[in-house]
């Protein structure tokens, strides 16, 4: 399962709670979203820029690792508001050079 570089300590606590009594899962392993992404590309190192419909990040990731000090917070929530001119530049920017993963994987 994966979740996102600034997810809570409690957060993540519930989550494999949730997994290990619910599931009954064996084993559970909880990955950062930022070095999925960059293990998907085929590199170790990167600088991943995730942006969503709610919420945005930038998280890099060197040799598999992301650096907890270079992690910023989903800053584009405020942005975001649709009064604000960044919100129309960055929509723009997903709808014309983002790649989507598919939804429905089967």
């Amino acid at each position: 399962m994966t979740e996102p570089a600034w997810n809570p300590q409690k957060n993540r606590e519930k989550t494999t709670e949730f997994a290990f009594e619910t599931f009954q899962v064996p084993a559970f392993y909880l990955a950062k979203n930022g070095m999925c992404a960059a293990f998907s590309s085929g590199k170790a190192t990167a600088l991943i820029v995730d942006i969503g419909h709610g919420q945005s990040s930038v998280t890099p990731v060197v040799d598999g690792m992301i650096l907890k000090k270079g992690k910023l917070d989903p800053l584009f929530l405020i942005l975001m508001q649709p009064q604000h001119l960044c919100c129309e530049i960055i929509l723009a920017i997903q709808l014309n050079k983002c790649k989507y993963a598919p939804a429905n994987l089967s």
